[in-house]
This record gives structure tokens, sequence and C-alpha cells, in this order.
């Protein structure tokens, strides 16, 4: 289940957005307003984070501060409250500007046309400041054909658009696509003992959950032999009992994986009686095996 923030002040817009997000199993919570998503992301991190970009100045307008975030009754260890302070800071927003604008009738047309461009402005500073501080995939919903307003959106750190009206099935490709590049990053993090050129194709395998921890706590110890035990306690959390084929049927579908792929299956040595061995070099590692054979 992936969890899926959602920043918008229309209501019908949060409640399709939930029923459709909900219906394919992600958890949702929804948000009116920047400020209270930004005091939320610090505090617990999102898979995704879906900007409505029908922005109401309301929205975008109000400083931040740590004694909002008080008044809010947000409570933060010294050192996230000094985080967040400085996040805020860092984070200029135009209330001032917006907030003494002439909106006599004679002003009104060129006023309307002013706080568009100011809003627009507003969001990619909104979009920016998520993308840097939370390192989080943003889909913008828009209404506007506008490509250079969207263009500069995604060079502001969003990471894909998705004009309105959209269907059901358009968003949760969306969401399954970006969900995907966040699984793979994470995948490739998993292996950064191994080179760049190897950790990539393993990234790139089709393993579960449980198949990239056993490779992960394999690859961490390079060319040493693990024992069925150490691997069972340590990734399957449980003892190794006498007949409990479980760990070498992980073992055999990750190696089939690899085949697949084009891998030799012999990056993962059985080591009769000790246990498995992991070597990025086949080679080497089949030398070195000779010894204990």
């Amino acid at each position: 289940m992936s969890y899926i923030v959602v920043v918008s002040n229309n209501l019908q817009s949060k409640n399709l957005l939930t029923q459709i997000l909900t219906k394919a199993t992600h958890q949702v919570t929804c948000f009116n307003d920047v400020k209270s998503t930004l005091v939320h992301l610090q505090q617990q991190s999102a898979d995704v984070v879906i900007l409505d970009n029908e922005f109401s100045n309301d929205l975008l307008t109000d400083n931040f501060s740590a004694s909002t975030c008080a008044a809010n009754k947000v409570v933060f260890s010294q050192e996230s409250s000094s985080e967040l302070s400085s996040m805020l800071s860092n984070t200029q927003f135009s209330a001032s500007n917006l907030s003494s604008r002439d909106l006599s009738s004679s002003n009104l047309s060129g006023n309307k046309q002013s706080d568009s461009s100011l809003v627009a402005k507003e969001t990619q500073t909104v979009i920016s400041t998520i993308c840097k501080r939370f390192a989080v995939p943003i889909l913008l919903l828009s209404e506007t054909n506008d490509q250079a307003n969207l263009l500069d959106k995604l060079k502001a750190g969003a990471d894909q658009y998705l004009n309105k009206p959209y269907s059901e099935q358009a968003l949760l490709v969306h969401i399954e696509v970006l969900l995907r590049r966040v699984a793979l990053e994470k995948q490739r993090a998993t292996f950064d003992n191994c080179t760049e050129r190897f950790s990539f194709k393993i990234s790139r395998l089709p393993l579960t959950d449980t198949e990239v921890q056993l490779v992960q706590y394999l690859s961490k110890n390079d060319g040493d032999i693990i024992s069925k035990a150490t691997l069972q306690k340590e990734v399957l959390k449980r003892e190794l009992s006498a007949f409990d084929r479980n760990l070498d049927v992980h073992i055999s579908n990750i190696r089939r994986k690899m085949c697949n792929a084009g891998l030799s299956k012999l990056h993962i040595k059985t080591v009769h009686g000790k246990g498995y061995a992991f070597s990025e070099k086949v080679a080497q590692l089949s030398c070195m095996l000779m010894y204990f054979l």
C-alpha cells in the first residue's frame, strides 16, 4: 500500500481523488493548504504528492512560522522545529504584495491577470520547496493548456502533469509510473556495495521484497560464505528447521530471474554444507570456492 498526499482546496476534486485512490488500495491524506502539507511532510514521508494546480490565493499567501505550527498544536523536537523553521523561512511567499493589491473596478482586469501570474509563480515556489526538502515525486493536476506555465512547473520540480478532465485510468497509470520509479530508486540504493553497472542490472530484476533483502545481505558480505541459519534468522526472521526449504526456494527464484536477465546464476553460489556466497565477479568467486571443495 502506497501513501499519497493530496493538496487541493477544491472539495469535489479531493473527494474524487480520494475515491479513486482508495479504491486502488492507496492510503490517502488530503490538505487544503500548503502550510499544513509542509508540516505533515516534515513528520511523515509520502510516496507521491498530488498537487492541484488550481490554487486560490488563500492557499498560498500565508507566511509560515514556527509559532503557526505551535498554534496548530503540532509538537516537534527541538531539531525538527529548527529544520522546519529554516525550511519555511527560505520559502518566500508574497503575502504582503497580495494583501496590498488595488482591487478597484478600474484595475480589476489588470489585477486578475496579475493575480494569475503571481499565483503561478507561487505554485512553482511550492513545488520547488517540496521537491528539494522532501525529495518526493509530484504529480500536478492542471486545467491550463499554457505549455510555458506547465514547463516552468516541471522545471521547478514537478515530475508529471495531468490535464483536467482526466480519466480514472489515466490518473492511476501516472501514479503507477511514479511509484515504479520510486521503487527502482530504492532498490538501486540497496545494492550500493556493488559497482554502479552491476547495481543497475540487479535493480531491474523483478525481485520480491524478501528477495531484495536476501541479495542485499549477501552483497554486503561479498565473497564471504553466509550460513543458511544466518540468512534464515537475519532476513527471513525465523530459525532454520530441518525440513525448511523456504530459503532455498527464494535463492532458486533469484537465480532464475538473474538468468532470465542475462546474468550468471553463479553470482550466488551454493557452498555445500556451509551456505551461500555472493560475488559480483563470478570468476574470482569460483576460484576461491575451489579451496572448500
